[in-house]
C-alpha cells in the first residue's frame, strides 16, 4: 500500500437547467480566459502495456491559439489570464487514454494531469476584504472523452475558492452524440507532488452524467493547511491534481466495477480501523521502548506487516504463556473475576523515538504525513529497510530527491546504495553524478563519498 492521504471534503451534485446557468454557476466570481495553447509529447502511465506504450507514439510540439484538443498521448500546457491580466498561471493537462486496453470492456480510460502554476498569484492566501464571499474560479480548456466507445463528449476540470477553501468539479458541459441521455462514469481525484507521489487523494466515485451536470468535493482542501505544507504540496509554486476519468459503454459494465469498487473501499475501512487500534492502548499486547517512550502495539498486526517484527516476537515470545492473562488480586463478592493482561516491553534501540512513530503509523494505516526534513527522510529510509517495509522506504527516497543538490550528492548515492532504493531513484542519482562530475570532483565530500563506495555513482547493469 502506497502511502497516502485522505481529504476532508463533502461531496457536491448539482444539475443546471440551462447550459447559461450551468455556465454561470460554475464561473461565478472572478472568470480565467485562455489565451494559448502548448502540445508537447507526453510519456504514457506506467499503468499502460508495454505493447500498448509502443503503439503511443509522441506527437510532434505544435503551437495553436484559442483552441485546443485533447488526443492520445498529448501533453497539453494553457496560459490563463484573468480579464484584468492580474492573474496568470499555467495550466498543464496530461492525456493519456488507453483504447487498445479497455475497449474490448466497453470502458475508456484517461489520466489527466492539471498542474497549476504560480499558485500564489491564482489563489493568494490573503484576499481583499471586499472579496470575502465571493467565489474565485479557474477552469481547465475541454477535454473530449469517450469518441473510442462511441460517446464522445466534452468536460472542464473546475478549481475554485471561497472564504479559504478551495473546492474541485468536473463539469459535463457538452454530449455531442445525439440522442444521449447519460454518460457512465468513474473517476478518482488526487494532489501529487513534482515526481508524481501522492499526497492527498479521494475514493473512486461512480456517477451517471447528464449534460451541464456537476460533480466534485466543496472543501476539498483548506486553504491555509495548503500553505502551510507548501514544501510538499506547492513545490515550484505548482499544484499538481491528477484525475484518473473512465467511461463506460453501458450501465452494466459500470455497475460490475461498482461491485468491485466495493470491496476496495471495505478494505479502506479495514484498514481505518486498524489505525483507530494504534490510539486504543487498552488492546495492546506488547510495549515498544525508545529512547524512553513507549508504544503499546500488537503483535499480530505487527507481524502481518513486517517480517523483522514478526521473528522478534517469536524470539521473545516463544511460546504463548508468555503473554497469558492472568487473574488480579481482586477477589470475593458479587462482581466478575477481573483480569489483566500481562504486557511484555520489547526494546527498541537503534530507532529514533520519532522515526519509529512513522514507522507505526505506517504500518498501522498504510499511510504517512508528507515528510519535508531530509534528516528525518534518512532516518525512516533506514528503519524501513531495517524492518522490511519496501512502499515506505520507496516513498521517502523519492521524496529525498527533491532535495538532491551538489552538498549531499554523495551523501544520497551512499544511502540509495547501501539500502537498495528503487531503478528510478538510483538513476536521478548517477545521471546527476555524470553531468556534473568535473563540478563535484571539487567537492571533499563527493570524493570522499566516491572513495569510499565507488559502485552508487555510476550506472550498474539494473539502470541501463
Amino acid at each position: 500500500m502506497q502511502p497516502s492521504q485522505q481529504p476532508s471534503s463533502h461531496l457536491d451534485v448539482a444539475r443546471c437547467n440551462s447550459r447559461n446557468e450551468g455556465l454561470e454557476e460554475r464561473m461565478a466570481g472572478d472568470e480565467i480566459s485562455i489565451l494559448d495553447v502548448v502540445t508537447r509529447p507526453a510519456t504514457p502511465s506506467g499503468t499502460a502495456t508495454s505493447s500498448l506504450m509502443d503503439n503511443l507514439k509522441p506527437k510532434k510540439e505544435t503551437v495553436m491559439s484559442h483552441k485546443t484538443k485533447v488526443t492520445q498521448d498529448i501533453f497539453l500546457n494553457f496560459l490563463k489570464t484573468d480579464s484584468t491580466n492580474k492573474v496568470e498561471g499555467d495550466f498543464d493537462l496530461l492525456a493519456t487514454d488507453y483504447t487498445n486496453k479497455l475497449k474490448p470492456l466497453g470502458r475508456i480510460m484517461y489520466e489527466w494531469e492539471w498542474d497549476i502554476t504560480k499558485f500564489d498569484k491564482a489563489f493568494p492566501l490573503m484576499r481583499n476584504a471586499a472579496n470575502f464571499g465571493k467565489t474565485k474560479t479557474l477552469m481547465s480548456e475541454k477535454l473530449i472523452a469517450g469518441k473510442e466507445i462511441g460517446r464522445k463528449s466534452e468536460w472542464n476540470f473546475v478549481l475554485s475558492e471561497t472564504n479559504g477553501s478551495l473546492s474541485w468539479h468536473i463539469l459535463l458541459s457538452k454530449i455531442i452524440k445525439k440522442g444521449m441521455q447519460n454518460l457512465h462514469t468513474a473517476f478518482s481525484v488526487k494532489i501529487v507532488d513534482k515526481n508524481g507521489m501522492q499526497l492527498l487523494q479521494d475514493n473512486r466515485r461512480f456517477c451517471d452524467f447528464g449534460e451541464h451536470f456537476r460533480f466534485g468535493w466543496n472543501d476539498f482542501i483548506d486553504l491555509e493547511n495548503l500553505y502551510a505544507q507548501r514544501g510538499s504540496f506547492l513545490v515550484d509554486n505548482t499544484l499538481r491534481i491528477r484525475v484518473l476519468f473512465e467511461m463506460y459503454a453501458d450501465a452494466t459494465q459500470r455497475d460490475l466495477e461498482s461491485v468491485k469498487q466495493d470491496k476496495d473501499d471495505f478494505a479502506k475501512i479495514v484498514t481505518h480501523d486498524l489505525n483507530r487500534l494504534r490510539t486504543a492502548t487498552g488492546t495492546a499486547d506488547v510495549h515498544l521502548e525508545c529512547e524512553g517512550k513507549v508504544f503499546p502495539v500488537h503483535k499480530l498486526i505487527l507481524s502481518a506487516r513486517s517480517e523483522v517484527f514478526a521473528k522478534m516476537f517469536e524470539a521473545t515470545f516463544p511460546s504463548p504463556s508468555s503473554s497469558r492473562t492472568k487473574r488480579s488480586a481482586t477477589a470475593g463478592g458479587d462482581n466478575p473475576p477481573e483480569y489483566e493482561q500481562m504486557v511484555a516491553t520489547v526494546a527498541i534501540p537503534d530507532v529514533e523515538a520519532k522515526i519509529l512513530e512513522i514507522l507505526l503509523e505506517y504500518v498501522y494505516s498504510g499511510n504517512v504525513k508528507p515528510l519535508n526534513n531530509p534528516e528525518l527522510l534518512t532516518g525512516v529510509i533506514r528503519a524501513a529497510d531495517k524492518y522490511e517495509l519496501a512502499d515506505l522506504k520507496s516513498y521517502c527516497f523519492n521524496a529525498l530527491m527533491n532535495f538532491l543538490n551538489e552538498d549531499n550528492i554523495g551523501q544520497l548515492a551512499v544511502l540509495a546504495h547501501r539500502h537498495q532504493a528503487d531503478k528510478n531513484v538510483r538513476m536521478n542519482i548517477n545521471g546527476y553524478s555524470l553531468r556534473r562530475l568535473a563540478e563535484l570532483m571539487k567537492k571533499k565530500s563527493f570524493r570522499d563519498a566516491l572513495k569510499m563506495e565507488p559502485d552508487a555513482f555510476f550506472p550498474d547493469d539494473e539502470c541501463m
